[in-house]
Parts: structure tokens; sequence; C-alpha cells
């Protein structure tokens, strides 16, 4: 006997593929971007899903999940007048597919920092700061900010559904939620200076802070990591790998660390100016003896060490190679054979001045909370 519910999947109208809209759904919301918006023009069922805003949401949930590897980058040049590119991971090659053309109309955008495929950009000639989804070219721009951040970033909250903007400035950090009118607001004093850009992860922005050597020995970590919850906007401090130094040593190593995301852990890199490079993995967040030694790369050529100080791991690749930012340029580092080669970009001309950030395109619009689409061309043209 045919029940109720066996008779309502039965009227539900198909697609002209035969599928059902919620089967539909599933499978074209796990499809990068750039092949959801080809998909719309297959017929006119499938346009109307991708176009409903329930989508937007299905297709971000299953977009941001944590993956180990990478295949997607957004590229910026700012040799070209800051051109900005989508590049993805073709039979082991990085490969240019196409031009993103943001709508902003301004030039000289750089980009500051990116989360959840959202961009966080300033315009260096007008002094304003924007964010933009690149796969709809929609963009709004934020409140003004009195004093100039020393330091900005981008995060999501959990919770509330909602992108917020940190800035520091000295001691001070002023939050901004789009998709509100309340503009900018004073939170909670600082207890330290943040010398550090901040680091996005599990739903709060990170920075590094420099401990004094008055209150460390070998024994102790060097460094605290702070943290702002963007659900509760309460900062807190993440317990810190042990990492020491020997200050007794008249010849005593330089130290440096960066903080960042690699294969969906938090992640420290600690390096000095014997080519030596450690990453250090967070493999239950907030739990200090979780803290991993997990590579140790130690460069063929010592000579190179002055380019120690700014060394950035970005992502996994396919392969298992690690890409890493050293200074202006990017490398790809091989764990098993130890070997560094240039990364290479196929389709782009000058690779001078350039910032490569990992990218998951989706159709959120920068003022709300949930995704909605707006009817527009795909951004992401091949």
């Amino acid at each position: 006997m045919e029940t109720r519910s066996m008779m309502k999947r039965r009227l539900l109208p198909k697609s002209a593929t035969g599928i059902l809209p919620e089967i539909t759904t599933e499978i074209l919301a796990r499809l990068p971007i750039r092949y959801v918006f080809q998909c719309r023009c297959v017929c006119q069922s499938w346009c109307t899903i991708i176009d409903d805003y329930s989508f937007a949401k299905v297709h971000f949930s299953v977009a941001m999940k944590p993956t180990n590897a990478c295949t997607s980058f957004l590229i910026c040049s700012y040799e070209e007048r800051q051109k900005f590119y989508f590049a993805e991971e073709t039979n082991g090659d990085l490969v240019i597919k196409g031009e993103l053309r943001l709508g902003i109309p301004h030039n000289y955008l750089s980009l500051k920092d990116m989360c959840n495929g959202l961009c966080l950009l300033y315009s260096d000639d007008l002094d304003i700061y924007y964010i933009c989804n690149p796969v709809t070219t929609k963009y709004v721009e934020i409140p003004a900010i009195k004093h100039e951040p020393e330091n900005i970033g981008m995060g999501f909250s959990v919770s509330g559904q909602e992108f917020k903007v940190v800035h520091i400035f000295g001691c001070e950090a002023h939050i901004f939620t789009l998709g509100t009118d309340v503009g900018w607001r004073i939170l909670k004093t600082i207890p330290y200076e943040l010398e550090h850009y901040s680091c996005y992860f599990n739903g709060s922005l990170h920075w590094l802070k420099r401990k004094s050597s008055s209150v460390t020995n070998s024994k102790t970590s060097m460094i605290r990591i702070m943290s702002l919850n963007l659900d509760s906007e309460e900062f807190g401090e993440v317990p810190s790998p042990e990492i020491g130094i020997n200050f007794g040593h008249e010849n005593r190593q330089r130290e440096y660390y960066q903080l960042g995301v690699l294969g969906g852990y938090l992640v420290l890199t600690y390096f000095t100016n014997q080519a030596c490079i450690d990453l250090w993995f967070m493999n239950d967040y907030n739990v200090k003896a979780s803290w991993t030694k997990q590579y140790t790369v130690v460069t063929k050529y010592p000579s190179y060490c002055y380019w120690l100080d700014d060394v950035t791991p970005i992502c996994f690749r396919e392969d298992g190679e690690i890409i890493i930012k050293r200074g202006g340029g990017y490398l790809t580092y091989n764990p098993e054979s130890g070997a560094f080669t240039r990364l290479e970009i196929v389709g782009l001309r000058n690779y001078q001045s350039i910032v490569v950030f990992p990218f998951l395109g989706n159709l959120i619009l920068p003022t709300m909370k949930y995704a909605m689409f707006e009817k527009s061309s795909c951004n992401c043209s091949t």
C-alpha cells in the first residue's frame, strides 16, 4: 500500500535527468563553484535549484568542511595593477583558469585577508576597506576606520552565522559585523600588544605575542597565542608548544614564529637562522598536550637564511607536497625527499609580488547572514 510520504515523493517534479530535486541539490552542492555556474545552463530545473537561496546555504556548508589538500586558489598579482586570478590543480600543475573581475570601481586593491570564500580588500588610493565575494562580484564597503590598524583580519561566527572584521590599534580591538548598521564596536582592552597578523581557525581569530626574555627560560615557550572567539567576542589564550631557547649561550640563534592553518589544523611554524624550520600541529584544538612537531624542514641552501623571517606554510597539495610562502615568492616542499622546487603557475606571466590563497568559492553575499544568490553570470570563466 502506498504511504503518504511515498505519494508525496512520487508527485514531486523531476528534472530533465529524471532525478528528484532534493537529490539533484545534494549532488550540485558538492561541486566546485565554477562547475555550479556551468550547471545553471543545463536545464531550467537545475537553474531554479541553484538560484534558490536555500541552495547557497547548503553549498556553503559543504564547501566549508575541512579538507587535507587544497585544489583551488585565488592569486593576486600586484605587478599587473593588482589583477586577481582563479587557479586549479590540473594534472599536478597549478593552472590559471581565468581572471576574476571583482567589480569594485577602483584600482590598486590589496588583498588583506580571506575567510570562507570572502575577501577583505583595501583600496590604497581611497583608503577604503571592502568585503567582496570574487565569484558573484558582490561587495560592500565597510565603515571608515579612524586609526590606521596595526593589523586587521576577518573571521566567521559559527553560532551567529555572521562574518566579522577585527582591527587592532595598540591595545584596543574594534569589531564590525557584516550585515548590521551598528558600525565599529570597541571590545575589551587587550592584555598585550599583538605583533603579528591574525589567523582564523575554529571560529576564532588568533595572534602571536612574543614573551619577554625575563619571564621565560630554556624549558618554556617564547610566545603566547592570543585568541578572540567570534561568537562570545571574548579574548583568551590558546596554549602554545614548549619551544625553548638557551639564553645563556653567547651565540644563541635568532628565532621566528608564524601561525597558520594546514590540513585542517592550527600550525605554528618555528624557524631559526640555522635554516631549520619546524612545523608544530595542534591535533586537538586548545589542548596543550596535543602539540606535535610533525615536520622538520632543513633547507639545502644555508646561504639563503635571510629569507627565514618570512616563511609561511600555505596548504597541502594533492600529492602531499606543501606550498610554502618564501618572502615574495612560493615554493613547494616534498616531505619525503626534502626537496624544494619553485611553485609553477601555468598561465601566469609575472611571478613577482603575488599573493596565493587557498580558495573555496561560494554564493555568500557579504551583507547577509546566510547565502543568497542573485542571478548573474559566472565570474570564474575558463
